[in-house]
């Protein structure tokens, strides 16, 4: 029985099959559910390649999925508003990029 389920949110870029791969590796790591906000075709191939579900919104994800933690990688606007999401609903986050930038 896996000991923590991740849901994905995103699936931009060369990160999502990297990512996917690391947490398949993992025991005891089960994906439970991907959203991405763009394309579909996208979506499909991971979740047939990760053997998890689509969900359409992010809070699809959290409230059927019921991760305990979430992979955010979006378009660097985007990390912000769903890390927030994630952290108000008391999961842990994975994000492929810093929270914040220094000048």
């Amino acid at each position: 029985t896996p000991e923590i389920w991740i849901g994905i949110v995103g699936a931009v870029s060369s990160y999502k099959l990297h990512y996917g791969q690391k947490f398949r590796d993992m025991p005891n790591v089960e994906l439970v559910g991907s959203v991405y906000l763009a394309a579909t075709k996208t979506l499909e191939g991971y979740a047939e390649t990760f053997k998890t579900k689509i969900y359409e919104t992010v809070d699809q994800t959290i409230t059927s999925g019921k991760p305990d933690a979430v992979c955010i990688w979006v378009e660097n606007y985007l990390y912000h508003h769903y890390a927030l999401q994630a952290v108000a609903n008391e999961l842990h986050v994975f994000l492929s990029k810093p929270l914040v930038c220094s000048r």
